[in-house]
């Protein structure tokens, strides 16, 4: 409202002072507030009345400024406050903590701000004047700007990082600030995040766990977490490497983590580590074969052999004085010889068929069916859907071995009086199914020393394919393998030497 001009020097003293406190209670930070009285005639703004704690800004003492127009201490101010002058001027109402900045010349020219509230004020001549309180706000201007910068540098460098950011305050465990990468981890916005706490971005079995650490980081104590479980905003789990430190933030306690995603190099340890235990598996099932072909040629090959030497002995020693019991010696040798002939054949057969290099691996797998080994156990049936006819050595040897191993343990341990036997080609695919209707297992728990079909996964496995095994107790065990068909190159083929002809039965015996 407009001031009554028969007011009182105190009063308007007590007005001024009021004044100076409501601006002074609105400033964030001040050294001395100033108060003046101008004059407003037309577009000249005139000093009146100056108080002592007004700072010299102008270059000029009190005494000197008073007369002086603003346009000629500062032109670019006079035109600022002269909108607010003839605003107050004119509608008789106050104007309160407006900032205002200007160049001032005996300054260098440099820019200062002010933080002023005005207010009609009568003069003693009769002309109605400007009251002005104010205070300068330069260096706290240039402390925000200091601040923005920093906080605009530090939100850079937060959005730019590798890692995610989280700031959390301390004693209410609620987040304050994230940045994008740790937005991205969690598939939640910035804003979602800012809504949460610590026990949102963790399985709910680990809170306790992870409340127990983050209240040691809090404490002071180291927190390096490696390798923890984080919960997405979609319910699946990631793993991160999280640190944390205790900082003042926004004038609070708080815990600055850092979250480095780390799920791809778990991944990629845990293969490791699956690689090692299946090479161990091997050799041992390598081992394994080993020792089964050495029990074989002991209790075997070797003993007819030595039964053979034996029989010649004895025929060195009695062809001359018992011819009878010399010939006798000498054909039961003979016998021992020609039954460790077979033996070698069937050992070879077992590791490496030779029908497998010479006419393919459906033949070798049809040799395999009508094996004498196969012929007192359950009827195979051998059903054949390919149009492939050789394939590379390597995927043709995995392929005998995978229905070997198969077959072998359907005939040995299911007790089921019939086994179905599957070859199935879809373009570069081929299926191989062997199926029983025996006693069946749980594929999950098997001896240690059983290698069958941990040697029929791998296999598929190394050859990029895949291995299934189905089995219920009383109805039987299905193992179902899908492989990739590499065919046969033209330096797969061997040359035909006399060793191979002999084996065809084509060359000299």
């Amino acid at each position: 409202m407009t001031i009554d001009r028969k007011k009182t020097r105190e009063q308007l003293v007590e007005e001024l002072v009021q004044l100076r406190r409501r601006a002074e209670s609105t400033l964030d930070a001040f050294i001395s507030a100033s108060s003046l009285i101008l004059s407003v005639e037309g577009d000249q703004i005139r000093f009146v009345k100056i108080d002592a704690a007004m700072p010299t800004y102008f270059g000029l003492d009190q005494q000197s400024m008073i007369g002086k127009t603003l346009q000629e201490l500062a032109p670019i101010i006079a035109r600022e406050y002269g909108v607010l002058a003839h605003r107050v001027i004119q509608t008789g109402e106050p104007i309160h903590d407006v900032d205002i900045q200007g160049k001032v010349p005996s300054r260098g020219g440099e820019t200062v701000h002010w933080r002023i509230s005005c207010f009609p004020v009568p003069l003693p001549d009769g002309r109605q004047g400007l009251g002005v309180i104010g205070v300068e706000t330069t260096d706290m201007k240039r402390a925000e700007e200091a601040l923005r910068q920093s906080n605009q540098q530090f939100q850079t460098i937060c959005q730019g990082m590798i890692e995610g950011l989280l700031i959390t305050d301390i004693e209410t465990k609620r987040f304050l600030r994230v940045n994008s990468p740790l937005c991205r981890m969690l598939g939640y916005t910035e804003q979602e995040l800012l809504q949460a706490s610590v026990k949102d971005i963790h399985p709910p079995e680990q809170v306790p766990n992870d409340l127990a650490r983050f209240q040691a980081a809090a404490d002071g104590h180291v927190s390096i977490n490696e390798s923890r479980p984080v919960l997405r905003k979609d319910g699946t789990i990631f793993y991160a490497d999280i640190t944390g430190h205790r900082i003042m933030y926004e004038g609070r306690p708080c815990l600055l983590a850092l979250f480095r995603d780390i799920t791809e190099r778990r991944k990629s340890r845990m293969a490791l580590e699956r690689e090692r235990r299946t090479l161990q598996r091997m050799l041992q099932a390598s081992d394994h074969e080993r020792q089964l072909i050495a029990y074989d040629i002991h209790d075997g090959l070797a003993q007819q052999l030595a039964g053979a030497i034996m029989q010649f002995q004895v025929y060195e020693q009695f062809k001359d004085a018992k011819p009878k019991e010399a010939k006798k010696a000498y054909d039961g040798g003979l016998a021992l010889l020609r039954q460790g002939h077979s033996e070698s054949r069937r050992l070879i057969s077992g590791v490496r068929p030779p029908i497998l290099d010479e006419s393919g691996v459906i033949a070798a797998i049809a040799h395999l069916v009508h094996d004498p080994a196969f012929q007192h156990g359950p009827t195979i049936d051998f059903r054949n859907r390919v149009t492939f006819n050789r394939l590379a050595p390597v995927l043709e040897n995995v392929i005998y071995r995978i229905v070997q191993e198969g077959l072998t343990n359907a005939r040995i341990h299911s007790k089921s009086k019939k086994i179905l036997l599957s070859l199935l080609q879809r373009r570069n695919r081929l299926r191989i199914e062997i199926r029983d209707w025996g006693v069946g297992f749980n594929p999950k728990v098997l001896p240690e020393n059983r290698f069958g079909l941990e040697g029929i996964r791998q296999r598929a496995r190394l050859l990029g394919g895949k291995c299934t095994v189905e089995s219920t107790a009383g109805e039987g065990t299905t193992i179902i393998v899908h492989l990739p068909i590499i065919q046969r190159e033209t330096s797969d083929d061997q040359p035909d030497t006399p060793e191979r002809q002999n084996r065809r039965g084509n060359g000299p015996q």
